[in-house]
């Protein structure tokens, strides 16, 4: 059941994300980016599987409180991290998804 409800939750986002980034912009019009772009992954323990795995999937926000709930959490799950510049419609963000999602798995996937 609750993999069922992160998968369903996942898929809503990324479906609309692929919806609004696959669309046409119109001409001249491109997708507004940063002035520094970023991405920040983070999962430990990934050769560990005796804990249930948290991942944290945001913002410059997410990448702040991540310390403190793994900190909070410790030897309850491992928490891992997302944190992205991408907006939720960019394609870069669902590259950057796609990549951590492909080569792991999560009990609980936490979107800010």
């Amino acid at each position: 059941m609750k993999k069922t409800n992160i998968a369903l939750s996942l898929g809503l986002l990324l479906t609309a994300a692929l919806n609004t980034a696959t669309a046409q912009p119109p001409p001249g019009a491109s997708y507004p980016r940063e002035s520094i772009e970023w991405c920040d992954v983070w999962i430990p323990h990934c050769n560990e599987n005796k804990l249930p795995r948290v991942l944290l999937l945001g913002d410059s926000i997410t990448r702040g409180y991540r310390p403190e709930v793994e900190k909070r959490l410790n030897g309850k799950v491992y928490v891992a991290q997302l944190a992205s510049s991408a907006f939720v419609s960019d394609p870069a963000l669902l590259a950057q998804v796609a990549m951590v999602l492909d080569n792991n798995n999560f009990d609980v996937i936490h979107f800010n």
